[in-house]
């Protein structure tokens, strides 16, 4: 699963660039995967990124922030 969701996330930085929305669900679907297999520090990094372009970019009730704040909560 690591590897597809890389696999993934890579096109979608080089089109929308690090800063997108989508780009950071990518990064927390990705770091959902590695808080799984014990990789928190990478995990921890991502979700941190992903929480503040969701920060930014979506209103303060969207659900995606809980795709960030679940997982931060096991790191």
């Amino acid at each position: 699963a690591e590897a597809i969701y890389r696999q993934l996330l890579a096109p979608d930085t080089a089109r929308y660039g690090t800063d997108h929305d989508r780009v950071a669900l990518s990064e927390s679907l990705l770091a959902r995967v590695l808080v799984r297999l014990g990789k928190t520090e990478e995990a921890a990094q991502l979700l941190l990124h992903a929480r503040s372009v969701f920060q930014a970019k979506l209103s303060p009730d969207h659900p995606r922030h809980a795709l960030v704040l679940v997982p931060l909560g096991q790191v």
